[in-house]
C-alpha cells in the first residue's frame, strides 16, 4: 500500500471511531427514544441537539437505560492431527438508550394524575 493511500485508510478509520451519533429508535408526538452510538460524549451532545430541536421548550429525561440489541457470535476452527475442533462463543449487542418527553406535552393516558392546585377558602357572611 502506498503512503498516502495508507495516511488516508488511517485518518478514515480514526475518524469513524472518534465520532458519536444518535439513532432514533421511538418518534412520538411529544419525545421519543434515542440510541447513543459510538464515543459517548459527542452522542450525547447530538442527543441533546435532536431532544433540543424536538422539543423547543424544553424536555426531560424520563428514562436512561442499556438495551440488548443483537447477539455476536465468533467462531474458531482448529485443525489437527486427530480431526478439526470448533468452538464458539457468543455475546450480547448493547446499547444506550434515552428516553425523552417535551415539557409541554399533556399527561400520558394512564401516567400519574397532575398535581391538584393549592385549594382556595372564601368565607361568605349573611
Amino acid at each position: 500500500m502506498h503512503k498516502p493511500t495508507l495516511l488516508v485508510a488511517v485518518a478514515l478509520a480514526v475518524s469513524t471511531f472518534a465520532c458519536g451519533g444518535i439513532r432514533v429508535v421511538r418518534r412520538t408526538p411529544h419525545g421519543g427514544t434515542i440510541a447513543l452510538q459510538g464515543m459517548r460524549d459527542e452522542a450525547q451532545k447530538k442527543a441533546s441537539q435532536y431532544m433540543t430541536a424536538q422539543c423547543p421548550t424544553g424536555y426531560d429525561i424520563t428514562e436512561e437505560e442499556e438495551a440488548v440489541v443483537g447477539q455476536q457470535t465468533s467462531a474458531r476452527t482448529t485443525d489437527t492431527k486427530h480431526g478439526s475442533f470448533t468452538s464458539a462463543s457468543s455475546s450480547d449487542v448493547r446499547e444506550w438508550r434515552v428516553t425523552f418527553r417535551c415539557k409541554d406535552a399533556p399527561p400520558e393516558a394512564g401516567g400519574p394524575e397532575p398535581r391538584p392546585q393549592a385549594l382556595k377558602t372564601f368565607t361568605v357572611r349573611f
